[in-house]
């Protein structure tokens, strides 16, 4: 997303901007693309909407990528807002009542604490941090955690000795909440050597912050996504929490010092690579499904996601496993690794050269396993299994299963895994043949959610024996069946899967044990839509520069503007809708008509004469008809504003 920046005479321009304590905090909020007016008007005493928040909150961190919101009944895919819940959903921010978003009820204070401390990623507090404010005993139990992380945080204060948690929460005062936490917002990649005070939001790619001192926290946003983000010689006072990033992504290096990494991204691995002697004291795996990559010194790594795989390739002093079913791989050097009570069925490969000097075992099913060196393990539960030739096995306490290769190591004793058993593989002492198999740990689908795209299952651990099975459902809890013939380590979705939601089931066999069901994938797009303004009807489609980021626009009523649009199938030939949707953009935003349209043939834009395939449906709609595999067009749409105002604008396509 790209938000929209626009002068401070842009914001002042609304002729019901207040002069009150709220006007600093909104002209920022307009300046930063977060708030839009409406007719002319920036509304700051109406009450905000559910779908309002998320649609700020999106913007501010950049989010892209979208939740099904099958299973929700009261949002409309062509309302618009239905793009920013879905993204606020899959953020993992927005939760709703389990079948309802609600997304035109007002929003309490108490609402917007918790939705914020959610996208922040703020440990929770307690009511006793909430001493201070008369109305303590009125916050709901579910939002005081929240409300005193926040309060705890410095972000919000309250107002004259009170919270007034269940108060509805005005437009102006969310905008006052968000300005009281971010104090720059950086939506434009480059180097950036100054920083106000306060905390910092970076929402794209391409960042570099260098010899600067963030005295606040450092959010590194969902708009990052699988790009980077670079701190040289850069001090963060506060926490850095790294929500978007890829695998080659956050590097901390020179002289920058961070005392604590917060890594929380809901999907998509990342790396947080420490570089050139920066200091980094606690990284906090919060979240995610996908690789984590660790590099460098770090005193202290703490993995409390569960099912995550996590890559050590620096020397870490201390490691803490407290997420269940965490695949850890050390290919550094560890000093001591620890799996809590709560990370049963935890499994540690150390790869050949790499070192562990102890592991403390006290989570039940705990696997160590690989070609690398680990001195001693303590199991304190049931069923550690431990294979890394050399190691000393200690049994703590009144435990059961625990095997040293393919020994049983009684309570109190030690028993040393012999040289030549093998590393947890199949048919060694330590493997299956040598008793009860090797469990699987998880499963997961990398791979663009697109027709014609491949999926791609991947177990852990790595290199286990099982089946597959791929399963389709029509939203991401619904019933999964399987897919007929599809039982390979890929899957290519088609017209079948269209909007639907995809995973894979691993099954173990030759000596590995269980069975492993994937997070789904979805919905699957069939067809591909990129945009972009262009300046008049008859503008060179050849020519537009097509992206899937929004389109900003400042529109004025009559002043009729141009939006071409290009839609690829890249899978069979199928009927499906093309929607243009965006905040502000309704049934009654614009007059609109189909303009021109065109077909790809060979790299050359062909008009097309009969265009009968092509309908409109109340002024949004673009029907695909018989749209043939591997057709590409484009239309270039005039649209007419009936009202004034900023409209952030993007085509989306649904199954028909």
């Amino acid at each position: 997303m790209i938000l929209m920046l626009m002068p401070a005479a842009a914001a002042a321009s609304f002729p019901d901007m207040p002069s009150d304590y709220s006007r600093e905090a909104l002209e920022a909020a307009v300046e930063n693309g977060l708030l839009k007016g409406t007719d002319g008007k920036i509304l700051p005493n109406e009450n905000l909407t559910r779908a309002q928040m998320a649609a700020i909150i999106v913007r501010a961190f950049g989010a892209k990528r979208e939740a099904s919101l099958a299973g929700y009944t009261d949002v409309s895919p062509q309302a618009w807002y239905y793009p920013e819940l879905a993204k606020a959903v899959h953020m993992k921010v927005l939760q709703g009542d389990g079948t309802r978003l609600m997304p035109n009820d007002p929003v309490t204070r108490q609402q917007a604490f918790t939705i914020l401390a959610r996208a922040l990623k703020l440990e929770d507090g307690t009511l006793s941090d909430l001493a201070a404010f008369s109305d303590a005993s009125s916050v709901a139990s579910w939002a005081i955690g929240p409300t005193a992380a926040l309060v705890k945080a410095g972000y919000i204060r309250g107002a004259g000795g009170k919270l007034n948690p269940t108060d509805n929460i005005l437009r102006k005062d969310f905008a006052v909440m968000m300005h009281n936490i971010f104090k720059k917002y950086i939506s434009e990649p480059g180097t950036v050597t100054q920083l106000p005070e306060g905390s910092v939001l970076v929402s794209v790619p391409g960042v570099t912050l260098k010899d600067v001192a963030v005295r606040g926290d450092l959010i590194i946003g969902d708009g990052v996504g699988d790009g980077d983000v670079i701190l040289d010689n850069v001090t963060v006072t506060g926490r850095m929490v790294v929500r978007g990033g890829g695998t080659g992504s956050i590097i901390i290096r020179g002289g920058s010092s961070v005392g604590t990494v917060i890594v929380s991204k809901v999907d998509g691995g990342v790396r947080v690579s420490v570089e050139g002697g920066a200091d980094v004291e606690v990284i906090y795996i919060d979240d995610g499904r996908d690789d984590v990559i660790v590099e460098g010194d770090v005193d202290k790594l703490v993995v409390g996601a569960a099912d995550v795989p996590v890559t050590i390739k620096g020397d870490v002093e201390e490691v803490t496993v407290t997420g269940a079913r965490a695949a850890i791989t050390v290919e550094g050097n560890v000093g001591t690794l620890t799996t809590a009570s709560g990370a049963s069925g935890a499994s540690i490969e150390v790869r050949e050269g790499a070192k562990i000097e102890t592991v403390n075992a006290a989570a039940a099913g705990t696997q160590v396993r690989g070609e690398g060196a680990v001195n001693t393990v303590l199991a304190a539960a049931n069923n550690v299994s431990v294979t890394t030739a050399g190691t000393d096995v200690t049994a703590v306490g009144n435990v059961s299963g625990v095997k040293a290769g393919d020994k049983t190591v009684a309570p109190g004793e030690t028993v040393k895994v012999e040289k030549g058993t093998p590393g947890g593989a199949p048919g060694g002492g330590g493997g299956p043949g040598g008793g009860g198999g090797v469990a699987l740990n998880g499963v997961e689908i990398t791979g663009a959610a697109e027709a014609g795209q491949t999926l791609t299952a991947r177990v852990s651990p790595g290199g286990a024996e099982v089946s597959y099975q791929w399963q389709r459902a029509d939203a991401e809890s619904g019933t999964f069946v399987d897919i007929p013939g599809a039982s390979g380590s890929t899957y290519r979705p088609g017209e079948a899967d269209f909007g639907k939601w995809i995973r894979v089931k691993a099954t173990g066999k030759g000596g590995y044990t269980g069975e492993v069901i994937s997070r789904p994938v979805g919905p699957i797009i069939a067809v591909r839509l990129s945009w972009a303004e262009v300046a008049d009807a008859g503008a060179d489609i050849s020519a537009a520069a097509f992206s899937q980021q929004n389109l900003n626009i400042q529109a004025f009523k009559g002043e009729t503007f141009y939006l071409a649009v290009q839609v690829e199938n890249v899978s069979e030939a199928l009927d499906a809708r093309m929607v243009i949707v965006g905040e502000g953009v309704d049934a009654e935003s614009f007059d609109i008509e189909a303009v021109k349209a065109y077909i790809k043939s060979d790299g050359v834009w062909t008009p097309l004469q009969d265009i009968l395939t092509v309908q409109f449906d109340e002024g949004h709609y673009i029907e695909l008809t018989d749209f043939e595999a591997g057709a590409v067009l484009a239309f270039v749409i005039g649209l007419k504003p009936n009202v004034s105002g900023a409209f952030e604008i993007r085509c989306r396509v649904i199954a028909r």
